[in-house]
């Protein structure tokens, strides 16, 4: 029975298809060609239905011939899944090394050699000899007020018998004048040891002392002060040029201010306005003395 297919195309669906057999080039010469299996025949009814619906000329009806009689169909590919958004990682980074800390040398240093012992001594005798020189230039008032000062912070009582001629006579209380005196005395600045104000006050004249301006003191005068217009009540060593600060046996501390009734101590204080201070020098009128 033959059936018109498309326009061009006759098929006889009476007879088996024979599959049409391989090339030399595709099979080995010596295995006979294989057959393919006859396909079993196609009802004329769907045959007909499949080229009524086909509308792609021949070209469709081959096409459809050969699905008909068991021709692989080409597979399309499958589609391609959407990869999986990727999470933000919640891992912490990684922490860095913490150096170790350096251990602390435990190694003796070196003992200093011949040379550097050398070399010490050698700046131990240059720093004395500039001392030596530096005591050699200075005044003798100058020199009384540094000797002076190796006693700061001691009570006054406890100076007799580590300054020569100090008395102490007066007790807690009154040892300004013995104070000021003795190291004046020891320098050669005074023939006569004082331990009352205005007895030593009325002394100096004989001593070859003169009365000068504040501004004109150096260390090693006397500064007078007190209560009184004659200011005969307290006595200490000018200690800086101007007679900006003083050094004697105070009542009152310079670094708390605080006032000690009943007890004096050896104290350096500055003067708040020291043309208020009544001076006195050994120095000639004609001798004019650096200010330091």
């Amino acid at each position: 029975m033959a059936m018109s297919i498309g326009t061009s195309t006759s098929v006889d669906t009476s007879s088996p298809v024979s599959a049409p057999s391989r090339s030399s080039e595709d099979a080995p010469s010596s295995a006979p060609a294989e057959e393919a299996p006859a396909a079993a025949p196609a009802d004329s009814a769907s045959v007909s239905s499949e080229a009524a619906e086909s509308d792609n000329g021949s070209e469709g009806a081959v096409a459809g011939l050969g699905s008909s009689f068991g021709a692989p169909a080409q597979a399309e590919p499958a589609a391609a899944e959407p990869a999986a958004a990727t999470e933000p990682s919640t891992a912490k980074p990684a922490a860095a090394d913490t150096p170790a800390a350096a251990e602390p040398s435990t190694e003796t240093p070196a003992a200093a050699g011949p040379a550097d012992q050398a070399d010490r001594q050698a700046d131990a005798r240059r720093v004395a000899a500039e001392a030596e020189a530096a005591e050699e230039r200075a005044t003798p008032g100058e020199r009384a007020v540094a000797e002076a000062r190796k006693f700061e912070g001691l009570k006054s009582p406890d100076l007799k018998g580590k300054v020569p001629t100090f008395e102490a006579v007066g007790g807690k209380t009154n040892n300004c004048a013995d104070f000021a005196s003795s190291f004046l005395v020891n320098q050669g600045q005074l023939k006569q040891h004082q331990i009352n104000v205005r007895a030593m006050k009325q002394a100096l004249p004989d001593e070859g002392y003169r009365k000068i301006k504040a501004s004109e003191a150096q260390p090693g005068d006397l500064a007078f002060s007190g209560t009184t217009p004659r200011r005969n009540s307290h006595v200490q060593l000018v200690s800086s040029a101007g007679a900006r600060n003083t050094i004697g046996s105070n009542n009152n501390n310079p670094v708390t201010g605080a006032k000690t009734p009943g007890r004096q101590a050896i104290y350096e204080r500055s003067n708040v306005n020291p043309a208020n201070l009544e001076v006195w020098t050994r120095r000639p009128a004609d001798v004019q003395v650096a200010s330091r």
